[in-house]
C-alpha cells in the first residue's frame, strides 16, 4: 500500500512538473498606484488598439472599492479614492480584472465574409467544426473551428484588423486538460469591435506584434501544437464581448460556405 501511495505521488508530483512557472499575457496594460496622506490614485493607460473592460473585484473588511468602466483604446486614465479613517498608510489591495472588447459597441457585421485562415492554394481537413464535442462546448468556442495543421504550417488573417494579442512563449502541450491555459495565440480585432483568435500557434511562432496592423492573407503565425491539444493544428475562433464578464464565440459566413456548413473531416481548399 505504501509503495502504491508513493507511486500515485510521484505521477501526480510529475504530471505538473512541465507546466510552465511563468504566466504570460496577450497584452501589457500599464497600472500606477500612488498614495498620499488622504487619497490612492490609480494609472492606467491601454497600450492596444482594443477597448478594455475594467473592473474592480476588491473588498475590503471596512470598505469597497468597486467600478466599472471602459477603457479606449490607446488611452489612459486615473481613478481616486479616498483613504478611510481607518487606513492611515496601506493602499488597498486593488485587483482589477481587464477584459479585451467593448460590450456596448461589438454588434458583428454579418455581411462580412472571412477569407479562410491559410494560404491560397492549401487545403485542409477540418478536424472538429461548431458545437464539436472534444473541446468546442463552452459559449466562448462553439464557433471555434480546427484546422489539421503540420508544425510550422503558415497562418494567415482571415480578416483586415489590428493585433492585440500574442502569447508566443509556451512550448507545452497534450492532450490533458492540465495544458488548457498554456496555449500560444494571436488576438486580431476588427471594425466592427468584434475579434478573431488563432491558437496553438508554436513556440515563437507569431509573425506580428501588438500594435501591428494586418490585411487578410497576410502571414501572421505558424501552427503549433501548444496548450490542450492532441495534434498540430489551427483553433480559429471569432469572438466579441456581450457583457462585463462575458466574451463569446459567433457564427461567421466565409468566402465560399457559411461556418454552419463545415463539418468533421471536410478538406476546404483555398
Amino acid at each position: 500500500m505504501r509503495s502504491l501511495l508513493f507511486a500515485i505521488l510521484v505521477f501526480l508530483f510529475s504530471s505538473k512538473c512541465d507546466l510552465p512557472k511563468e504566466r504570460y499575457q496577450q497584452f501589457s496594460i500599464t497600472k500606477e498606484i500612488t498614495t498620499d496622506s488622504t487619497e490612492h490614485s490609480v494609472f492606467l493607460d491601454n497600450p492596444t488598439a482594443a477597448p478594455l473592460r475594467v473592473r474592480s473585484n476588491s473588498r475590503e473588511t471596512e470598505s469597497s472599492v468597486d467600478f466599472r468602466f471602459i477603457l479606449s483604446a490607446f488611452s489612459d486614465t486615473t481613478l481616486t479614492f479616498s483613504k478611510p479613517e481607518y487606513d492611515s498608510s496601506t493602499i488597498y489591495d486593488l485587483k482589477f480584472s481587464i477584459s479585451l472588447g467593448n460590450h456596448f459597441n461589438s454588434e458583428p457585421d454579418t455581411s462580412y465574409r472571412y477569407r479562410w485562415p491559410f494560404p491560397k492554394g492549401k487545403s485542409y481537413k477540418v478536424m472538429q467544426a461548431y458545437y464539436g464535442s472534444y473541446s468546442h462546448n463552452t459559449d466562448y468556442s462553439k464557433y471555434a473551428i480546427d484546422f489539421r495543421m503540420e508544425e510550422g504550417d503558415t497562418i494567415t488573417a482571415a480578416r483586415d484588423g489590428i493585433v492585440v494579442g500574442v502569447i508566443e512563449d509556451y512550448n507545452v502541450g497534450g492532450r490533458n486538460k492540465k495544458y488548457r491555459d498554456f496555449a500560444n495565440y494571436i488576438t486580431l480585432i476588427h471594425a466592427d469591435g468584434t475579434m478573431s483568435q488563432y491558437a496553438h500557434i508554436m513556440y515563437k511562432g507569431a509573425l506580428v506584434e501588438v500594435g501591428d496592423t494586418v490585411q487578410s492573407l497576410q502571414p501572421i503565425g505558424l501552427a503549433g501544437n501548444t496548450g490542450f491539444s492532441s495534434v498540430p493544428h489551427l483553433h480559429f475562433n471569432t469572438i466579441r464581448a456581450t457583457s462585463w464578464t462575458t466574451t463569446v464565440g459567433f457564427p461567421i459566413q466565409f468566402e465560399t460556405k457559411r461556418g454552419t456548413e463545415l463539418k468533421k473531416g471536410m478538406v476546404i481548399t483555398h
